[in-house]
């Protein structure tokens, strides 16, 4: 157990600061009879003096010296602290730890982030890519504050804010087979290699698509990148899904080609979760809003170039 108590650091300090316990006693509102009394009892914790008294003065000794040069970092570390709880209890400084379900979202936070924190400059988002491959869990340990999801969330403990839709393609090079046809079927996949993320039992176009129609894909590749990813799927090595918007740029100059998932499309509906137990924040609020309003939008651009425009470009 600590012999040393907070109120023992003050003592020590301001009895520095002020060279007398007249002096200190004003300062910290004590007798300087308690003040004696105090300085005394952490004396004798210690087995030292930590003063020499001179007449009125206090003149302190090598063990005080020692014990200042802490006390002095420790008290300005516990203000510091107590001005920070105060900034979080009213809502002006705080932390956000944001994972997403997708790797694709971080390409478009940066400019979100821009944004927050030109209204919130106090306040620190922290992204953990990390947890993305379990991002509800993460929240549930209480390991981040929001997620950025895509699955189905039923849980009473969460609470959700839908955000935006984004419509997921198939990449692939502009001369392969299938980047004429006006959308892919499952079957269309049986005979591809499958470029994705993570394990092929974790990819959604997999057990949205193809599972449910028992179709496997011929192989399975792995890409941790989605820059990567693409410039596999352009050079012919096999098929991407990835959200359009993603590929905007390439499609715009013809140097991809993505085609829709089934008839309907493929679409994935994102939202904002968070716990319903946690400490509403506004800023928490302004940075939900953000997401909705600078999030990808369906953009006017073809879902795919045939091969006869990508050839003219």
């Amino acid at each position: 157990m600590l012999s040393i108590e907070v109120r023992h650091l003050l003592l020590v300090t301001t009895v520095a600061d002020q060279g007398s316990l007249a002096g200190a006693a004003k300062i910290l509102n004590l007798t300087p009879s308690a003040l004696s009394h105090q300085l005394h009892d952490i004396e004798g914790r210690l087995g030292t003096p930590l003063f020499h008294r001179v007449g009125k003065r206090m003149r302190i000794s090598p063990a005080g010296e020692r014990f200042l040069e802490s006390a002095r970092g420790v008290v300005e570390i516990l203000n510091r602290v107590e001005d920070d709880i105060r900034l979080l209890a009213a809502g002006q400084r705080g932390v956000i730890r944001v994972t997403t379900e997708c790797f694709t979202c971080y390409h478009w936070m940066p400019a979100l982030l821009r944004r927050f924190e030109r209204k919130h400059p106090r306040v620190d988002v922290r992204i953990d890519a990390n947890a993305t491959g379990r991002a509800i869990d993460a929240l549930l340990e209480g390991s981040v504050d929001l997620v950025i999801a895509s699955s189905e969330v039923d849980d009473p403990r969460l609470r959700v804010t839908p955000l935006f839709e984004d419509e997921m393609v198939a990449l692939m090079s502009v001369d392969h087979p299938l980047a004429d046809k006006p959308f892919l079927a499952p079957e269309d996949f049986a005979t591809e290699t499958l470029l994705g993320y993570a394990t092929l039992d974790d990819n959604t176009m997999y057990q949205l698509v193809l599972r449910p129609a028992g179709v496997e894909p011929a192989k399975w590749m792995q890409v941790a990148l989605t820059e990567a990813m693409i410039e596999l799927a352009r050079g012919g090595i096999g098929i991407a899904v990835a959200p359009r918007w993603s590929v905007w740029s390439q499609l715009d100059a013809g140097a991809i080609a993505a085609v829709p998932i089934t008839r309907r499309g493929l679409f994935r509906h994102w939202k904002a979760v968070r716990l319903r137990s946690a400490p509403s924040h506004g800023y928490i609020d302004d940075f939900i809003a953000l997401l909705a309003d600078s999030s990808p939008k369906m953009r006017d651009l073809p879902l795919h170039v045939p091969r006869r425009l990508a050839r003219v470009k």
